[in-house]
């Protein structure tokens, strides 16, 4: 029973994710997946890196399907290095009020405790420090035994609260809703943790847009 129970969960989770991908440094993320009750389309992305040394994890955005020809269409055209450039496509895609699916794949083993302390202190200068201290919270419940390479760590925004999961779409701890816009300005504001997975998300756009 137990087995069976494993392979109808793995079947579901192959239900809401695509099975073509796109690498994003090595790490295989699918072109599209099921995410707050939508299907929400790949752009692009990059590493994070420690120190500018150490690979940590690579990061893909998903948006809503339709958005590249809704409601960001007005940059719809314009090519991946424009867009890289523009803040204010970046800023459309923090505050667009269509749903986003970050999802985060470890290029190595990282304790859970580390993975949130490092999390929370990117986000110090968005969140008050109740907030912080509850996303932190929520997001080491979920990685308490820490996460090995290959490990996907899902965060889900619809407009409420931030759903949280591991390597499964289904959220297994939400965190408030602000949590959402700290954590794309976090790697699409002026001032990203990750030039890379900023400058990777915009080329993504441009060629998703393009193939609309």
């Amino acid at each position: 029973m137990r087995y069976l129970a494993v392979l109808v969960a793995a079947t579901a989770h192959a239900a809401d994710v695509c099975s073509n991908t796109q690498a994003i440094d090595g790490q295989q993320f699918p072109d599209w997946i099921k995410s707050g009750g939508s299907t929400r389309q790949l752009t692009g992305g990059g590493t994070r890196y420690k120190y500018g040394v150490a690979k940590v994890y690579a990061l893909g955005l998903y948006i809503d399907e339709g958005v590249a020809s809704g409601a960001l269409a007005k940059f719809a055209g314009k090519d991946g290095k424009q867009l890289a450039a523009d803040q204010k496509f970046h800023d459309a895609v923090i505050s667009g009020k269509f749903g986003k699916t970050l999802l985060l794949q470890f290029h190595r083993a990282v304790g859970g405790e580390k993975v949130a302390e490092a999390l929370k202190d990117s986000l110090s200068d968005k969140l008050d420090a109740k907030t912080l201290e509850t996303f932190k919270d929520k997001l080491f419940g979920v990685i308490s035994n820490g996460v090995n390479k290959g490990t996907k760590l899902y965060f889900e925004c619809s407009g409420g609260d931030v759903g949280i999961s591991v390597d499964a779409l289904k959220a297994q701890a939400k965190a408030p809703s602000s949590v959402c816009g700290a954590l794309l300005k976090t790697y699409y504001g002026k001032a990203p943790v990750s030039a890379q997975a900023k400058e990777g998300m915009a080329h993504g756009f441009a060629a998703l847009a393009a193939a609309a």
